[in-house]
């Protein structure tokens, strides 16, 4: 997830079923800040397999629209970020291990971004008019 994603900064996303087909736009600077501001904890859910294919998704769905892959990358971050603060591990890195701590917001928050690419493949191959 942080090989996939790079830096992080200090906002908190509550993960919402309702913004499925919300497009969201942040540029790389705003990616890197919030990356920078919780890299161990970001780098602690790293441990967590399904985060990391899930950013590998993202980053190969929209890696042909920056300002909406650092958007999408952004949202990732600030869920992971909100739930590594909600779960037994408390936002303390060195107290996360997914095999002691209930993932199933992870899991949630992963799903949803697998979720959001394949909703934008489909919209994107619906467009193309060949």
């Amino acid at each position: 997830f942080m090989a996939q994603t790079g830096n992080v900064s200090n906002a908190a996303v509550p993960v919402s079923g309702q913004a499925k087909f919300e497009e969201v736009l942040a540029t790389e600077e705003e990616l890197d800040a919030f990356m920078a501001d919780h890299e161990s904890l970001l780098a602690a859910a790293d441990a967590y397999e399904p985060l990391c294919n899930a950013g590998g998704v993202v980053v190969e769905v929209f890696s042909q629209n920056t300002a909406r892959l650092y958007g999408e990358l952004l949202r990732l971050c600030r869920q992971v970020v909100q739930a590594m603060y909600e779960n037994e591990s408390g936002g303390d890195p060195a107290k996360f291990d997914p095999e002691n701590v209930d993932c199933r917001a992870l899991g949630a928050i992963a799903a949803d971004a697998i979720e959001r690419g394949q909703n934008y493949v489909a919209l994107e191959a619906a467009c193309t008019v060949e």
